[in-house]
Order: structure tokens, then sequence, then C-alpha cells
């Protein structure tokens, strides 16, 4: 198994993360933007909500998401 294929954890070493509101479709949306260790290992994953609490919890739930999910096969179909 090569570095990039080993348990990954979501931290602020390897990712960047944004929520903001959306004035156009009044909503709250945010970005999570992380990577895996390899050359072409960038991923991107994203929400939105109307209300400002869920966007921060579905960020959270999908860094805890990724981080039991990866590197299996489920990760790269529900990605």
């Amino acid at each position: 198994m090569t570095d990039f294929l080993k348990k990954i954890i979501i931290s602020d070493r390897n990712s960047v993360q944004n929520v903001w509101f959306c004035d156009r479709q009044q909503e709250w949306r945010w970005c999570l933007i992380w990577e895996d260790g390899s050359k072409h290992g960038t991923h991107m994953h994203s929400g939105s909500s109307s209300i400002e609490a869920d966007v921060y919890r579905d960020l959270e739930k999908t860094i805890m998401w990724i981080e039991m999910k990866w590197p299996s096969e489920e990760y790269f179909e529900g990605a």
C-alpha cells in the first residue's frame, strides 16, 4: 500500500474549510478541500443549507465520513 492510501486525518495541515452566506441564493454554503498526500490527490466536498448551524454540522459529518471511509471503495463511490 502506498503512503497516500493510508488512513487520513483531516486537519489544518492538509485541508482548507470555508463557510459563507450566499446572498443571491439566500443560503449558507460550505466547501472542504483536502489533500491525500499523493501527487494528484486533491479532493473537494461541498454542501449548502438555509440554516447556518446545519452547514457546520454537515461539514463536521463529512470530515468524520472521510476519515472513516478513506481509502475504501465506498469513499470513491460516494464522494
